[in-house]
């Protein structure tokens, strides 16, 4: 029998044995409801663990979330980034928000499932949340500059034990010209291939964009 998530334990050897069998239920599970509806690019699910788990959990590369965060996963769709984290991370809160609701039944079923009691799954619009987060995952959203508008107000300024606060967006491509557009002054960029090996996420980034930053611009 194959080694369930090679790729995992070669790229995040620090992770144990019911760990990695957490993810790899997750990833079935995923696949499972994929044919179901459309959560992921069907044409990326026989690569799924490369293409979206390994990025997913590249975030804990960049961030070492501090015990008791608040996090919220923006338009989290099948769960990414979110799920890994929170399977990684049982001392933070995650707070999975997507506005449609098939999907939301999805993660409310997953998160049931994979018996993660640190996650809640909200069936809301990222601007009409009232609660202030620590921290907010996404990937594949609207433009940065939407994101920002909508995140601004809703993550606590200043930093959180070592960590500054703030947003961590999954993207693909030389994000320099949007981040730009949007007016972003403030922020890092972590390729993925400082700490994943694998050529297909080579133009993959990580955007680190702190709260003072989102909470100062003005909405365009």
């Amino acid at each position: 029998m194959s080694e369930p998530l090679p790729l995992v334990r070669q790229n995040f050897p620090e992770l144990d044995e019911n760990q990695r069998h957490v993810l790899a239920e997750y990833a079935r599970l995923l696949g499972w409801w994929n044919e179901r509806i459309n959560l992921v690019s069907r044409r990326d699910m026989p690569n799924f663990e490369r293409k979206h788990l390994l990025p997913s959990l590249a975030v804990l590369r960049a961030v070492d979330f501090p015990a008791d965060s608040a996090i919220m996963d923006a338009g989290s769709g099948g769960g990414l980034p979110g799920l890994p984290l929170a399977i990684l991370r049982p001392d933070c809160r995650f707070t999975l928000v997507d506005s449609v609701a098939k999907k939301t039944r999805v993660l409310e079923d997953l998160v049931d499932r994979l018996e993660l009691a640190n996650v809640e799954v909200r069936r809301a619009r990222i601007e009409s949340m009232e609660e202030r987060f620590d921290f907010v995952t996404g990937r594949a959203l609207k433009s940065l500059a939407t994101l920002c508008d909508w995140l601004r107000g809703r993550i606590g300024a200043g930093a959180h034990g070592e960590e500054r606060r703030g947003l961590f967006y999954l993207k693909g491509g030389d994000p320099s010209l949007e981040l730009d557009e949007a007016g972003i002054e403030d922020y890092e960029l972590f390729p993925l291939s400082l700490w994943i090996e694998e050529p297909e996420l080579e133009t993959k980034v990580l955007i680190f964009i702190p709260a003072d930053e989102i909470n100062r611009r003005r909405k365009r």
